[in-house]
């Protein structure tokens, strides 16, 4: 009975792997990817443990079976800071990462000195599963029981924060972790509590990893920008081209290759030697390296508009090189140039009408110092005189370079 049930956990354990390769989505955290991965390694080590016939073969499968408390909870509290959006420095999570793997590897000490176990414990058998009995154990493993509290405390702290100050965290992500951690310390206390013949910590194991894959997929639904990138590409509507520093080429999608066919012929982490390329994309990329405000281009192609915009690419927190967001814009630009006609056509227009008017004031002046002519020639011809002296004087004055006018 108590074989089968640890074949039957690691079983589980390895479908949910399965499971989890099968949704697998990169905006998954690594650490989900890390927890599925170790679970089953860990119930093979439960497996091996009620397998053995020599104390020295369950002391192997011993030391499996403690990396679920190292490194499994570790990955846990750092997938749960994250889903809250609480933030760990580097250096912490170097801290506890070494913290951990240091006292994993007092756990391969066990049956050489007593500084895990005390001695060596004795081998016995219930339901047909071996497991090991008469276990007196050392000062590391007292160590390693308060390194777990320490780990529960802490991701309990950051739920209560959470559901207290961040809005942002749903509260149904919030039950389905608190959920998860009491199964863990029901995996981890209780069953030493319930039962020494067989240990409940891989139901436990495997029962937090399908919370934290539901926990996983839930959270896609609620991650806007994960969203809005992923309809964004599937849409369709823009073009995704990617170089690092070296100019070499790393990739697009569909999209940009349907706008620019040359791509298709491109090679992975090559130059490119397309001439249409060289010639049109790579000048952008120069003048942004110049000049970051120079992050916009159009290119005409086949009757239609496209517009460039030049990025950094970043992957994590580092810049790895320029990406290149292509979409079309020959509408936009068909507007803007018949409104630029529209315009001109109206600038135009109001210069005409204003000649008109200016023209009419003229014929208006003249046709008033004619009707007076035909009165009284000395005050007509005064009048064209006068006119004719502010022109010469007007245009003395503009040959002029004293006046600067």
């Amino acid at each position: 009975m108590a074989l089968g049930f640890y074949f039957a956990m690691l079983g589980i354990s390895v479908l949910l792997l399965i499971f989890y390769t099968f949704i697998f989505h990169k905006h998954f955290d690594v650490n989900l990817t890390i927890m599925s991965i170790l679970v089953p390694i860990i119930n093979l080590g439960f497996v091996l443990m009620a397998l053995s016939q020599k104390v020295e073969e369950a002391l192997i499968a011993l030391r499996i079976t403690y990396i679920g408390g190292c490194y499994v909870l570790v990955s846990a509290m750092f997938l749960i800071y994250n889903i809250c959006g609480v933030k760990i420095k580097p250096w912490i999570r170097t801290v506890v990462i070494v913290i951990s793997t240091g006292i994993y590897l007092t756990t391969i000490t066990i049956g050489h000195n007593d500084l895990f176990y005390k001695g060596i414990p004795d081998l016995a058998y219930f339901g047909g599963a071996a497991y090991l009995t008469n276990k007196h154990y050392g000062v590391m493993h007292t160590v390693f029981y308060v390194m777990i509290g320490l780990y529960y405390l802490a991701t309990v702290a950051v739920i209560i924060y959470s559901a207290i100050r961040k809005r942002q965290v749903p509260r149904t992500i919030l039950i389905l972790i608190s959920i998860a951690i009491s199964v863990s310390v029901i995996g981890f206390f209780g069953s030493r509590l319930l039962t020494h013949e067989i240990e409940i910590l891989p139901a436990t194991y495997n029962v937090g990893v399908i919370l934290y894959l539901i926990i996983a997929s839930r959270l896609r639904l609620y991650d806007a920008s994960d969203s809005v990138t992923d309809s964004l590409v599937e849409k369709g509507d823009t073009g995704f081209i990617s170089f690092d520093h070296k100019i070499h080429f790393l990739g697009s999608n569909e999209t940009a290759k349907n706008m620019f066919p040359e791509i298709r012929n491109l090679r992975i982490d090559v130059s490119p030697k397309d001439e249409w390329i060289k010639q049109n994309l790579l000048p952008l990329i120069d003048e942004f390296k110049k000049d970051t405000n120079k992050d916009k281009a159009l290119i005409e192609r086949d009757n239609k508009t496209y517009l460039v915009v030049i990025n950094k690419l970043i992957v994590g927190h580092f810049n790895q090189g320029y990406q290149l967001l292509i979409t079309d814009d020959t509408a936009n630009q068909q507007y803007i140039a018949l409104l630029s006609n529209y315009n001109t056509k109206l600038e135009q227009e109001v210069l005409e009408k204003t000649k008109h008017i200016l023209d009419m004031q003229e014929s208006l002046v003249l046709g008033m110092a004619t009707m007076v002519e035909s009165r009284d020639n000395s005050t007509g011809g005064h009048i064209k005189r006068t006119s004719d002296c502010v022109a010469i004087l007007i245009d003395e004055m503009k040959d002029d370079k004293d006046f600067n006018l």
